[in-house]
């Protein structure tokens, strides 16, 4: 029996995956904000897919940044295609949307073994590029490979007196609210889209294999930035952040970031992931060149596939969101 209900295995077979959306922490907290989550294992390819509904009744299964590849023989893919199809019951879903990560399999190319299964390219879900800050280096090579006005940031937050506190445990719940009024605020004054609040809520919870932290900085006294950091596997992950306004010269969000940095490093993460970027996107032109001034490794994934079961509902779907 493949023991996808055991949460040992889940995270001994994940431990190493560049991503905590496939954690088993990650699909527990989709159960909680009322999605259905199929895992499975078959033939080398480990996935944690969860269920979007589609209207009429439909369905599809999307597996953010997987599956898990371990195989990817014709055999592994049909098996794996074939479980997915069936595992939600009798009504098949319209289709499997998934994100491998990996560039290629074994010296393969990723998007030629899809091809050849079947699967056809789609606009991305998560962001297909993230910027990778390797925290194995020194100190001194870290802050070093940055841009020289992000280095000056970092170097005058701290002379103006700059703090900036991390938050775990049971503390998380206290400070949330804190997180919550300048993320939202944020969000107001730059006009961004964002979830429900309890999706953030369940985030800041996170505990275990995956677990997360609230960052908050503050300068004279005030909360003047705030985070919330993903910690998972060998990686630390940038997730969401906010900073009020009217506190620009005490370079905030840019020292709370490297104190982060600094925080991982000395807990043992390998691996500092600023989550996405994009060089096409003009709505991320500003968000992505801030990143990009912490220097980094840029890392671009295969993007998203779809494996069709019900053409006729695809179509259907795929000319529906050219009017939404």
């Amino acid at each position: 029996m493949i023991p996808v209900d055991d949460k040992n295995f889940w995270d001994k077979e994940t431990f190493s995956h560049p991503s905590f959306l496939q954690s088993w922490q990650w699909g527990e907290l989709q159960k909680k904000i009322g999605r259905r989550v199929f895992r499975f294992n078959v033939s080398g390819l480990l996935a944690s897919a969860i269920e979007q509904k589609l209207p009429l009744g439909q369905t599809y299964l999307y597996i953010p940044h997987g599956p898990v590849i371990r195989s990817a023989t014709d055999d592994s893919w049909r098996n794996f295609i074939n479980e997915a199809g069936n595992i939600a019951g009798a009504k098949k879903p319209v289709f499997l949307r998934i994100e491998p990560l990996a560039r290629e399999f074994r010296g393969e190319s990723m998007q030629k073994i899809l091809k050849e299964q079947g699967f056809q390219l789609t606009k991305p879900v998560q962001p297909e590029t993230t910027l990778l800050i390797d925290l194995r280096r020194d100190e001194n090579e870290i802050l070093g490979s940055m841009e020289h006005d992000t280095r000056y940031s970092v170097r005058t937050a701290g002379k103006r007196g700059v703090t900036v506190e991390f938050i775990n445990g049971n503390d998380k719940k206290k400070e949330f609210e804190t997180f919550w009024k300048i993320f939202s605020e944020t969000n107001q004054r730059h006009g961004l889209k964002s979830y429900p609040k309890i999706y953030y809520e369940e985030v800041a919870r996170l505990e275990g294999e995956c677990s997360s932290k609230i960052a908050l900085a503050k300068a004279e006294g005030e909360v003047v930035g705030a985070a919330i950091f993903v910690y998972f596997g060998e990686r630390v992950f940038y997730l969401f952040a906010g900073s009020r306004a009217g506190y620009g010269k005490f370079n905030a969000p840019t020292y709370l970031l490297w104190q982060a940095m600094l925080d991982a490093k000395k807990s043992g993460y390998k691996y500092f992931d600023f989550w996405g970027i994009s060089h096409e996107n003009e709505n991320w032109a500003k968000i992505t060149a801030f990143k990009k001034s912490f220097g980094g490794e840029e890392i671009t994934s295969s993007g998203a596939w779809d494996y069709v079961f019900n053409k006729p509902a695809y179509l259907a779907y795929n000319l529906a969101k050219r009017f939404i």
